[in-house]
């Protein structure tokens, strides 16, 4: 009676380790699949990054034959002057927060540096000082955009 004894624990044993071998098998066919899913995902989502790369680019290059003096039509024309706007109120409210700070914008570089300042720190522009000042920088207000467009851009403040 013993020898059946082993032979059921031998039988259970053999069951217990091919039941533990296919369930690692299993495992690892469900980590492979796994690990090749994220790496097509992986390849993907890199194609999408140089996809918005490259239209970030072309957005670039037209901008910049924008403010060149190259002119569109319609809706592109649209876009390229809708960020103008856009650059020019952030230009001033960069000035307005340096002044508010006791503080000024060089117009070269855009860096903040002291209101007295002679050269800037960072270029090495020069500046006037307030006597030799005269017809030099001009401030964009708000009142030189349409008003349908500022009333959109206040709209669009609490947005974002």
């Amino acid at each position: 009676m013993v020898k059946k004894r082993t032979t059921n624990s031998g039988d259970r044993w053999s069951d217990f380790s091919k039941s533990m071998s296919r369930t690692l098998d299993n495992i690892k066919d469900g980590v492979s699949t796994i690990y090749e899913t994220q790496r097509f995902k992986s390849k993907i989502s890199n194609h999408h990054r140089q996809i918005e790369k490259l239209k970030t680019d072309i957005g670039t290059l037209i901008l910049t034959r924008f403010e060149e003096g190259e002119v569109y039509e319609g809706e592109l024309q649209r876009l390229c002057e809708e960020i103008k706007k856009h650059q020019l109120l952030i230009s001033r409210l960069e000035e307005e927060n340096a002044n508010f700070r006791g503080k000024k914008i060089c117009p070269s570089c855009r860096k903040e540096i002291p209101l007295d300042a002679a050269f800037c720190p960072a270029c090495g522009t020069h500046y006037p000082m307030k006597s030799e000042e005269g017809e030099g920088m001009h401030i964009v207000s708000e009142d030189a955009f349409e008003p349908d467009y500022m009333g959109d851009m206040e709209a669009s403040d609490g947005d974002e």
